[in-house]
């Protein structure tokens, strides 16, 4: 029953991303006189999309114990999936979205990303040691569930954080033509 419950709320979360996926292409229509969407509303959406990707491997995590014979190789899984989604994005934020928000708010002697950039190295460390603890010929399952979550929760607390603090900058400082042409086509954010 419980798998049946997890995967009605995945199918429910797919349809959602998908949706706003459409509205925020432009593929589903805005009604007459409906605001123009955020400059960042691309970037949300692959957010929403990583928040969708954190949370089942949060779930798959907690599978683990059920099956213990094939753990390391669910634990590999779980790393490599990290590993794709995770670090190419923050080396993009990193050389494409964080210097117009210094530009703006910061400048270069005093970088705004400062602490979304450290946030980066604590991230990058985590996924290298749960990597790590998943490639020993027995990895110990409990110390990775434990590695797992801070990573969850840290990589989770960042996105907030860019939802809640350096998107509205990018929002009011860029129209989202502007946005498209100067970061989003860059990051990979064109469909």
């Amino acid at each position: 029953m419980e798998n049946v419950d997890t995967s009605r709320r995945l199918t429910l979360g797919l349809v959602t991303l998908a949706i706003l996926f459409f509205i925020a292409l432009g593929f589903w229509p805005a009604r007459p006189g409906a605001p123009e969407p955020p400059a960042t509303a691309a970037l949300r959406l692959k957010n929403e999309g990583l928040k969708e990707l954190l949370d089942g491997l949060d779930l798959e995590a907690g599978l683990l114990e059920e099956a213990e014979d094939r753990a390391p190789g669910a634990m590999r899984s779980i790393v490599r999936q990290l590993e794709e989604a995770l670090l190419p994005r923050l080396r993009l934020e990193e050389q494409f979205l964080f210097p117009p928000i210094d530009a703006h708010a910061g400048g270069p002697r005093d970088p705004y990303t400062a602490v979304m950039r450290y946030e980066h190295s604590l991230i990058r460390h985590a996924v290298e040691e749960v990597s790590e603890i998943a490639s020993r010929p027995v990895p110990e399952m409990g110390v990775f569930r434990r590695r797992l979550d801070n990573l969850l929760g840290l990589a989770r607390a960042h996105l907030a954080t860019e939802e809640k603090v350096l998107f509205p900058i990018l929002d009011r400082v860029k129209s989202p033509a502007q946005f498209r042409q100067d970061i989003g086509s860059k990051m990979e954010l064109e469909p």
